[in-house]
């Protein structure tokens, strides 16, 4: 994975490449690693030799100045369990990730028992208990510095002085973790990310970890500042000499600590709320800007407290690797769409013709900016077209929204205009990635279930064609069922390209199966077996058989118990291997989710991101 402005490398596909990354390092990733090394240890460096050997304060507040003092040793001892904590979760997921049966585990979805049902969160295992366990470490060092502040004692002042210590105290306590929160948020913000990278974290994976200390983040510094104003209320401070020093003669940096803790805070109210879901699915273009408000915040923070750089070093060193990486990529000879078309169900195929040779895996995705539609923008995408082209092929859907950058895309490509003219058409464009991969290895299950929802098609698309592309260089692995069951809110969806083509191919002969549902209520049962020298279309139409896959068409909701046990359980024999791939809705999403655990059996799962 990486920066890409190149197009696919596989003249000859190995299932080592494939599924299990390239047998030797290639000097670009040798680089990442080193920069993740120095972004780690070199963050453990700068922090330690700042407060150990730096004697000045060249910020508003230094809790760990002067040195030798008992807060100097409390900062010291926070900076080495968080730098320790974060070693041991990449050696331990280094380790995780050797033995498939354990990885996959820890990618499953994780899910608590309640009555007869399960709630299902929305973390895997390993997720789930990186945040656990993370959360834990915040804890200890609220606790550990808020028996530090406890036993400091504070002098009775203001008008009631009980409140006033008390708020004084939750005040100074709630702030110490917010920059260890900072180092948590920033680690996996990275999409080029040397750590998870070498890892094998998927980004929209650890994008959810970001989301999850940014929202827990958001609470603990509204505590904190509440606790702040209420302890200036309870004062004999006014909020004027509180945060601009009204009150000082020869005011200097260090008398607007609390004016820069406020800036802070505001700047991340205005970044935290814009990235809500309801905010940020409706209206990415506004959460887009607004999110830079945290950059701003991270700078106020790090002059408000010089703990707060200690812990956001090693996220600051990945952050401006990946903005290098990402800058090299827009140097790089452009790519431009060679070919849009237009399918059945409404969709749009574009294929964007590369310059430079690189790979792609199955489960993988691209991030895409068109400069015509905005120069700053990227949008992911799955990959759906053949591993072995010099092309990449995404699908696009119409969006609700009119003033996205996707609804924006697709008017462009479908205005009549821009269609006959042929403007969109050798169009410049950049791309990003490929990030993400299959949880397991297709081949070395028996029988692969893929489900599906709309464009959610597009990665079962591409792990087809790669299977078909294994199959043809003879590495097709024990691979003996590969089903893929879509539910797709649009008629003539059998007639889509990718279908016609996956199911004439002899490589899939036997062993490819797609089962359609339509969930409107105007599409007929179609069922089909047997390819002959007609179009897939034509046998569809005319309702004949076919030799090279099987194909039906449900118009009604999928029913994922009725799918397992008529279509998935015949095929297992009690020493089979079964994979699912999924990339649905919620609601399906769930279901599927249910009748893997009711298996009662070892099952490899990946879940494919719907929507970031």
């Amino acid at each position: 994975m990486g920066a890409l402005a190149q197009g696919p490398q596989f003249s000859l596909l190995t299932r080592n490449k494939m599924f299990k990354g390239s047998p030797s390092a290639t000097r670009r990733e040798l680089g990442l690693f080193f920069a993740g090394l120095v972004a780690l240890f070199g963050g453990f460096g700068v922090a330690v030799s700042l407060i150990k050997y730096d004697t000045e304060c060249r910020i508003t507040y230094c809790m760990d100045k002067p040195v030798g003092n008992d807060r100097h040793w409390m900062v010291l001892n926070s900076v080495y369990v968080f730098y320790s904590y974060i070693l041991a979760v990449c050696i331990a997921t280094f380790i995780i990730r050797q033995f498939s049966s354990l990885d996959s585990f820890f990618r499953r979805r994780l899910a608590i028992p309640f009555g007869v049902r399960r709630v299902h969160l929305p973390f895997s295992i390993g997720e789930g208990l990186f945040l656990s366990t993370a959360l834990g470490v915040l804890l200890w060092k609220f606790a550990y510095f808020e028996m530090y502040y406890y036993r400091s004692g504070v002098k009775p002042k203001g008008k009631n002085s009980y409140m006033f210590q008390w708020f004084n105290l939750f005040s100074h306590s709630t702030g110490n973790p917010l920059d260890m929160f900072i180092g948590f948020v920033l680690i996996p913000v990275s999409r080029n990310s040397p750590v998870a990278t070498l890892l094998k974290v998927p980004f929209d994976g650890a994008l959810r970890i970001h989301r999850f200390f940014g929202y827990c983040m958001f609470g603990w510094s509204v505590m904190h500042a509440a606790s702040f104003f209420t302890k200036i209320g309870l004062s004999v401070q006014t909020y004027a000499e509180a945060l601009f020093a009204t009150s000082v003669a020869k005011p200097d940096i260090h008398s607007y600590r609390d004016l820069m803790g406020l800036c802070a805070f505001v700047c991340f109210v205005i970044g935290s709320l814009s990235s809500l879901p309801f905010i940020r699915r409706r209206h990415f273009n506004t959460f887009y800007i607004l999110h830079g408000f945290m950059l701003i915040m991270i700078l106020f923070a790090c002059l408000h407290g010089s703990t707060n750089f200690y812990f956001a070093v090693p996220g600051i060193i990945l952050w401006i690797v990946d903005i290098a990486i990402r800058a090299t990529g827009r140097w790089n000879p452009q790519l431009s769409i060679d070919k849009v078309v237009r399918e059945e169900p409404g969709y749009l195929r574009l294929e964007i013709q590369a310059t430079r040779p690189c790979s792609y895996t199955p489960g993988q995705y691209i991030f895409l900016n068109i400069p015509r539609i905005s120069t700053l923008e990227y949008h992911p995408f799955s990959l759906c077209g053949s591993p072995t082209s010099n092309r990449f092929t995404i699908l696009v859907g119409p969006s609700e929204k009119p003033k996205e950058w996707t609804a924006k895309l697709y008017d462009a490509l479908t205005q009549p205009k821009d269609m006959e003219a042929g403007s969109m058409i050798h169009t410049s464009v950049h791309i990003e990635g490929p990030f993400g991969q299959c949880g397991f290895d297709v081949t070395q299950a028996d029988v692969v279930a893929c489900f599906v929802t709309g464009t959610g098609v597009a990665p079962a698309f591409g792990l087809v064609q790669c299977v078909e592309a294994l199959r043809r260089s003879g590495e097709g692995g024990r691979l003996k069922k590969l089903l893929v069951f879509w539910s797709i809110r649009a008629n003539g969806a059998q007639r889509t390209s990718a279908v016609n083509q996956l199911l004439a191919s002899p490589q899939l002969a036997g062993i490819l199966e797609f089962h359609i549902f339509n969930t409107t209520v105007h599409e007929i049962n179609v069922t089909t077996t047997n390819v002959s020298s007609k179009t897939l279309e034509e046998k569809l139409d005319e309702g004949l058989e076919t030799e090279n896959g099987s194909l039906t068409v449900t118009p009604h909701r999928m029913s994922p118990h009725t799918i397992f046990q008529s279509q998935i359980i015949p095929h297992l024999a009690p020493s089979s291997r079964l994979g699912v791939f999924l990339c649905a809705a919620e609601g399906l999403a769930k279901n599927v989710r249910d009748e893997v655990a009711d298996l009662k059996r070892d099952v490899w799962v990946h879940e494919e991101s719907y929507q970031f």
